[in-house]
């Protein structure tokens, strides 16, 4: 996670989900119900399901962190191609 967009709560449900685990979570929350989610959530990383308000906090600030995310993987793929 990026210093611009602050650090995660160590009391956060996903403090202790890696990078990859935290975008698949939220590629989850972009096409399933909230509820699906922390169900989802809960079985898949082993943690207790986070409520509705802490999910739609945290896909809040993913969202603002994506549009980075994307232009780190286009800079690091135009690097690939065109071996710079």
């Amino acid at each position: 996670m990026s210093s611009a967009t602050g650090k995660t709560r160590v009391d956060a449900w996903d403090a202790t989900l890696s990078e990859e685990q935290r975008w698949r979570a939220y590629a989850q929350m972009q096409r399933a119900p909230w509820y699906e989610v922390s169900e989802w959530v809960a079985a898949e990383f082993g943690i207790e399901a986070p409520s509705r308000s802490a999910l739609y906090r945290w896909a809040a600030r993913m969202r603002k962190m994506a549009s980075a995310r994307r232009l780190e993987q286009a800079v690091q793929a135009h690097k690939i191609l065109f071996c710079i």
